[in-house]
């Protein structure tokens, strides 16, 4: 890792980890930004977004832009929320068309949106699945691990433990 642990105030475990992950307090300098990335996530998990899309969406952000700390981070609680082994392979292998209409649509967008490529006729697949508040929290949650995925990288935070390191 390119810098020290930094701190968070506090942490209430909004999601999947029990501990703050390495990335969270990597970003910890002052607290303020990991208390920052951590109040951004908690509205997102108390959103309007079902957290099975939510984690569709995170794990085709991840499969974008093939980042290994978000992608080990989220594939196996994927697994827990009805999303299968063969959806979650298709995200990684690019191959959308494998997945339900409604699983495309969240996955596309994702990927969309982190390629800032997000077309007329994909936001309009997505009105139809979502209402406005979902598809922003989307829009949201894809930009919010994209950047977390940047900042890894940049940092080389090293994968928390029980994680696979590599993509």
């Amino acid at each position: 890792m390119r810098t020290p642990v930094g701190k968070i105030t506090s942490y209430d475990g909004p999601g999947d980890n029990t501990e703050p992950p390495k990335l969270l307090l990597a970003v910890g300098h002052p607290a303020e930004i990991a208390d920052g990335c951590l109040n951004l996530f908690r509205s997102l998990v108390n959103g309007a977004l079902s957290p099975r899309d939510r984690k569709l969406a995170t794990l085709a952000t991840a499969a974008a832009i093939e980042n290994a700390y978000e992608w080990h981070h989220h594939a196996d609680s994927a697994l827990t929320m009805g999303i299968t082994q063969a959806d979650i392979d298709a995200i990684k292998a690019g191959e959308t068309h494998r997945l339900t209409p409604h699983d495309r649509v969240v996955v596309e967008l994702g990927q969309a949106v982190e390629r800032q490529a997000v077309t007329d006729e994909l936001w309009a697949r997505g009105t139809a699945e979502f209402d406005t508040e979902q598809l922003v929290q989307l829009t949201v949650v894809c930009a919010y691990y994209g950047m977390l995925g940047r900042i890894q990288a940049a940092l080389q935070v090293d994968q928390d433990e029980g994680f696979a390191a590599t993509y």
